[in-house]
């Protein structure tokens, strides 16, 4: 029979997501800078660098030979025989009746150690990012500098059944991130893959991240 054409996989490649990213946080940076800063040769010029720096990351990264997109999104698929789609279609009402979940389906996968962190891991990698960003970006939308702010914290007397717990979950966060970013990177030289080295890094690493955040959030 005739070819039919269905649409593939369009998603954007690595590369270009990159540079998008790196695009929102020229133009993110420009409107601040515009709105908030009173002009000063010294802040123009650190912002003017910050920029550029942010310009060429965008342009080397788009400039990558890897960066071209498909020149379409659209695949060709033989069309199905006669007796293939109404097996296909038995297929998935026998499912639907037996309320069978479809793979790939998280619900139907046991949540191990290995899971969870890998999850936590990004989790606290965007929690941290967004901090990073904040604090960043906060000294162009408030009035004042940020050991002010920490000055009028201190001032409040928070009590500690708040404010330890507050401290732990930041220090913690990045504890954690830290030491499982470097169990990747051992894994990135092809070190412990094996199950039993894949736990055991595993529970030292939430180890130690536990016991460091303790430390830092009585400090």
């Amino acid at each position: 029979g005739p070819d039919q054409v269905r649409p593939s996989s369009c998603r954007l490649p690595l590369v270009w997501r990159s540079a998008l990213v790196h695009l929102v946080v020229v133009v993110v940076a420009t409107v601040v800078v515009a709105l908030c800063l009173e002009p000063d040769p010294f802040w123009s010029s650190i912002m003017a660098y910050a920029l550029r720096i942010a310009n060429r990351m965008a342009a080397s990264t788009l400039l990558r030979p890897s960066a071209a997109l498909p020149g379409t999104c659209l695949a060709p698929m033989s069309a199905a025989t006669g007796g293939q789609a109404p097996a296909s279609a038995e297929f998935f009402q026998k499912n639907k009746k037996l309320q069978r979940p479809l793979s790939p389906h998280l619900t139907i996968y046991e949540y191990q150690i290995t899971t969870v962190m890998s999850i936590t891991h990004r989790v606290t990698g965007c929690g941290l990012g967004l901090c990073v960003y904040g604090l960043g970006l906060a000294p162009f939308l408030t009035a004042h500098q940020f050991p002010y702010y920490v000055e009028a914290v201190k001032a409040m007397s928070i009590s500690p059944v708040l404010l330890v717990p507050f401290k732990f979950a930041l220090a913690w966060a990045l504890c954690y991130h830290t030491l499982n970013g470097m169990r990747h990177l051992t894994w990135d030289l092809g070190i412990g893959f094996r199950l039993k080295e894949l736990y055991a890094s595993g529970y030292t690493v939430l180890a130690i991240s536990l016991v460091l955040g303790a430390i830092l959030a009585f400090k």
